[in-house]
């Protein structure tokens, strides 16, 4: 069964999270999606924040990383997302969070009664972590190499993806498949199957500069699920996607993107948040033009239809 889906997107200008001063817990509201992106490169070993925060777990997998640009990448990530966890829910201290992870690897809050989920990506120099309430949530931000062997997309792309692609200027190749990577990515971490399911299970179609459709190629474990997805440049050379899935009709969710600046990032770190002293606009990116594809999965064998 293959259900194919055709939404108009639209581009939109965050202007970040909307946070009094002195604003304290960070609220998510259920019709919103926080996405935090923080430039893990900037840190200097006079920057470090404790590692305490970390799990014997965490600091496990951090000593096997080779790479002190992926350690780095890795610490703030994960430093991040536990201080920012207890920054919506306070009354748990950020070491204290405990996850349970799902056969892919999907991290996931343990016991938790917060209806509060996450998700969190991390490439070259730059972390994105995203939190919602009761929703399948995906995220995934990439770097664009712009001498990627396109090859590799044979084994990633679609039939009509892979034709639209090589359809391009070459110049624009790269980025182009780093858009469809990155949404197909943030799709399977949503559904918690990650790349045990076959990237070619869903493919994306750019039909002018705002618009996209995708197509679901093999049946998902929960039929009901209806999703919507976020595809952003978020620098001029990383791509990032959001997918997000709802048992409603029509997943509307407000998406707010806060950019942290580098003299932002300690304060973070140690439970200080934007909007608790200072003005909210400061941190963010100016203008995030983002692509947002709306549908509905269609049960399998029923017709396949759009709420707008």
């Amino acid at each position: 069964m293959r259900d194919t889906m055709t939404s108009t997107a639209q581009t939109l200008r965050f202007d970040g999270l909307h946070l009094c001063r002195g604003s304290y817990p960070l609220e998510i509201h259920p019709d919103e999606i926080h996405v935090w992106l923080v430039a893990s490169d900037v840190w200097g070993n006079s920057a470090a924040p404790d590692r305490n925060v970390l799990s014997a777990g965490e600091r496990a997998k951090l000593s096997r990383l080779r790479l002190e640009s992926d350690r780095r990448s890795y610490r703030v990530a994960h430093e991040t997302l536990r201080q920012l966890l207890s920054a919506y829910c306070p009354s748990v201290e950020p070491k204290a969070w405990q996850f349970e992870y799902g056969t892919a690897g999907r991290p996931d809050l343990k016991a938790s009664e917060s209806g509060l989920t996450f998700n969190l990506s991390h490439t070259c120099g730059q972390a994105a972590l995203a939190f919602a309430r009761d929703c399948q949530l995906g995220v995934d931000v990439e770097t664009v190499i712009a001498d990627t062997d396109l090859d590799l997309a044979e084994s990633i792309c679609t039939t009509d993806e892979l034709r639209a692609l090589r359809a391009l200027p070459q110049v624009d190749q790269p980025r182009r498949f780093t858009q469809l990577w990155t949404l197909k990515e943030a799709y399977l971490k949503a559904i918690g199957k990650g790349l045990s399911q076959s990237p070619q299970s869903i493919g994306f179609r750019f039909l002018e500069s705002v618009e996209i459709s995708h197509q679901i190629m093999e049946p998902l474990d929960a039929p009901n699920a209806n999703f919507r997805f976020c595809s952003s440049q978020v620098s001029a050379t990383q791509s990032l996607a959001v997918a997000w899935g709802t048992p409603e009709a029509r997943p509307k969710r407000r998406l707010k993107i806060v950019r942290l600046a580098p003299d932002q990032l300690a304060a973070v770190m140690q439970g200080c948040f934007p909007g608790h002293d200072q003005d909210t606009r400061a941190l963010c990116s100016p203008s995030i033009s983002t692509a947002v594809a709306r549908a509905n999965f269609a049960k399998k064998g029923d017709p396949c239809t759009m709420s707008a």
